[in-house]
């Protein structure tokens, strides 16, 4: 074939696994899909590893919609994904301001047979922040919470990214309960929790709240 002509990667699995790390670093993401798609044609077979790189990749470019492409081809072609596989698509998806996407892989999750992680639920809510998805992000926030979703615990991310969605909607009560829920789970507010606190007080015109 063509790409068995012009191969360019390493002929072990360690090797492209390093190639991948680079380009994801280095902004290569074209180069990373080009180099998943000659393993899959010329070997060696890649791994899941390989192939959370190369979404990692499409990731860190903001090239969401190839993300959402080689998860879905991972899925029909294998390897399987694992969590880590759809965390870094949700994360794509995140910077890509596409945040039904993110909630809907979130639910795609446990369809196949994988447990969400923190950082699945994390990056989620932060996607529903950027699109000013208020509600959405709240009840996710609530789902951690209630124990919805199993142990996982909040942590300090979980409540920031839902502060700052409650403050882009000028949701001041929801902004504040955040912080109640924060101290009732003993976990520290920063500056970030504050500083949507009051400015979700501040759009509401509930001044005296912000003090």
């Amino acid at each position: 074939s063509a790409a068995a002509q012009t191969r360019w990667w390493p002929s072990h699995a360690r090797g492209c696994t390093a190639h991948l790390t680079a380009m994801r670093r280095e902004g290569r993401w074209s180069e990373a899909v080009a180099l998943l798609f000659g393993m899959r044609e010329c070997g060696p077979a890649p791994n899941v590893v390989h192939c959370n790189a190369a979404i990692s990749a499409c990731g860190a470019a903001r090239r969401w919609q190839h993300a959402m492409l080689l998860l879905a081809e991972a899925r029909h072609l294998g390897p399987r994904p694992d969590v880590i596989s759809f965390n870094a698509t949700i994360s794509a998806c995140d910077s890509g301001q596409q945040w039904p996407r993110a909630l809907q892989l979130l639910h795609q999750i446990a369809r196949s047979c994988l447990r969400p992680s923190l950082v699945s639920y994390n990056s989620t809510i932060s996607a529903c922040e950027r699109g000013s998805a208020w509600a959405d992000a709240c009840l996710l926030l609530c789902a951690l919470l209630s124990g919805e979703a199993g142990c996982i615990q909040p942590d300090v991310v979980s409540f920031n990214a839902a502060a700052s969605a409650a403050e882009k909607g000028a949701q001041w009560q929801n902004a504040l309960d955040v912080l109640l829920q924060m101290r009732r789970r003993v976990v520290r507010a920063d500056v970030v929790t504050y500083s949507a606190a009051v400015s979700a007080c501040e759009k509401g015109q509930r001044w005296e709240m912000s003090l």
